[in-house]
């Protein structure tokens, strides 16, 4: 479809800023207009007249601030007057990016956007929060929805929390506990001197007593990161035995006021065996993939329905058949989702026949490990941790062959461990001569490939895995060539 200009698009007259945000007024006649044309939230015919990504189109709807130009040929689009519409950057919010660019944030990590909500164990984990539950722990492999299980949890609670502190062990994993401790006391307004954290026990003390009488909501996202052992032996212990310590007084104490979330790939073994002691203050939660009915309502949120014709019941089968490959894996479904828009225009059919071997590779190591007289979970972990990164591995060769810019700006953007901004993103490659068109082409790939996340503030991120994948092709960039 061509690109719908409107006068409003040549227009320049509105202090000519660099970004633009939808106001809340103007959300709300957009989404009527959407409503009178019969387009979708993320409609691939409102992306291709706007000539711009389904992922610009989310961050236009979710207020994020985009490139001017984009926001006014999205508006174009529409037929709207942009102007009426928009709310420009300040030069307060642009001094904050810049600011948000140089001192990189260590908490409010968590994906914005949440696809689907696994309500039944939600609830149920709500509930025993709610029953006095101080310790719940989240386990299960990467990608798996860990994360975004919490960010559910903490909005569910969030009327009833007074303080809370979200520790990311990723961005964090060689803080010490005494790091942690003196961080959170400060935050709860106490001092800390250096003489205190030369007297770790008492610093312990002191923090679990506030824990104890000042209601806090701590959470503690990739545990596995201070604990000792990897992906192949799974882990166990922590690193820092205070740790151990901590948990167990903390689960001991006859009156406390506080609760602890830890998401994990693997449980301490520590804090399982003191858990066992006290059943009604201490819980673990598995995390498997998305059940069907899940992973339909997921597929459906991206526009696939099966509408009864024939070509959709086709279609609606293999995105079954890929949903039950990875059992419901929501990072691996969301980066297949990702490449069937963005390189077959939706045409899941196309897809299959184009890469459908792949799949069936799958299914037959799946069904190989099934014939097993007794499956083992850490089987199951393994084989399905495999899976996954092989199909994120498949993205990357994929991207590096159709489309090298967004392949490289993927490998850059592995050496950061925090969210940043996109100015921040982006500037490595408008030292190596990139123009802004090209930069927002290659992030726009990458969000419409679900290779990169928008996060909170405004803010990019990767996921863990796709960053681990990242990496170790950004390595292979650096290599001397011979």
């Amino acid at each position: 479809m061509a690109l719908i200009v409107t006068p409003a698009r040549m227009h320049h007259s509105y202090s000519n800023p660099s970004k633009l945000r939808l106001s809340s007024a103007g959300l709300e006649r957009v989404d009527a207009t959407l409503t009178q044309i019969g387009w979708r939230k993320q409609s691939k015919e409102w992306a291709a007249a706007a000539n711009v990504g389904v992922a610009t189109l989310k961050r236009f709807r979710t207020r994020h601030r985009i490139m001017a130009d984009a926001f006014q040929s999205i508006c174009g689009a529409l037929d709207l007057d942009w102007r009426e519409i928009a709310e420009p950057c300040s030069p307060s919010e642009k001094d904050e990016e810049e600011e948000a660019g140089e001192n990189l944030t260590l908490l409010d990590t968590t994906p914005e956007e949440i696809w689907v909500q696994r309500q039944e164990v939600l609830q149920q984990l709500v509930h025993r929060l709610q029953q006095g539950c101080r310790v719940l722990v989240i386990t299960g492999i990467t990608g798996i929805g860990k994360t975004v299980l919490t960010e559910q949890v903490s909005q569910h609670l969030q009327d009833s929390i007074r303080q809370q502190i979200h520790l990311n062990f990723e961005v964090r994993s060689r803080a010490k506990f005494v790091d942690i401790a003196t961080h959170c006391l400060e935050r709860a307004g106490q001092r800390v001197t250096e003489a205190d954290q030369q007297k770790p026990q008492q610093l312990m003390g002191r923090w679990l007593g506030v824990l104890a009488h000042e209601p806090h909501w701590v959470v503690m996202d990739s545990v596995e990161t201070i604990l000792k052992g990897d992906e192949q032996k799974g882990w166990s212990v922590f690193e820092d035995p205070l740790w151990e310590t901590f948990f167990h007084k903390l689960l001991g104490w006859e009156t406390f006021q506080s609760q602890f979330l830890l998401t994990s790939q693997d449980l301490p073994v520590q804090i399982e065996v003191q858990g066992l002691r006290y059943k009604e203050r201490f819980h673990v939660e598995p995390l498997y993939g998305l059940s069907p009915d899940l992973q339909a309502e997921l597929f459906q949120s991206y526009g696939f329905e099966p509408d009864g014709s024939h070509s959709e019941v086709e279609s609606w089968a293999y995105l079954t058949r890929i949903g039950a490959a990875y059992e419901g894996h929501p990072l691996a479904l969301q980066v297949i989702i990702g490449e069937i828009l963005d390189l077959y225009d939706g045409d899941a059919i196309a897809y299959w026949h184009r890469y459908g071997q792949e799949i069936k590779m799958v299914e037959a190591a799946q069904a190989a490990s099934s014939q097993t007289d007794r499956p083992q979970l850490d089987r199951y972990s393994q084989r399905l941790r495999r899976a996954v990164r092989d199909r994120i591995e498949r993205s990357f060769l994929r991207l590096r062959q159709e489309l090298p810019d967004a392949y490289l700006l993927l490998c850059m953007a592995a050496i950061y461990r925090e969210p940043v901004t996109e100015r921040f993103l982006l500037s490595p490659m408008r030292r190596r001569g990139w123009s802004l068109q090209r930069g927002q082409v290659a992030l726009d790939t990458l969000l419409d490939r679900h290779l990169l996340e928008l996060g909170k503030q405004e803010t990019l991120r990767q996921h863990n895995l796709i960053r681990s994948v990242a990496l170790d092709h950004f390595h292979q960039l650096e290599q001397p060539r011979r």
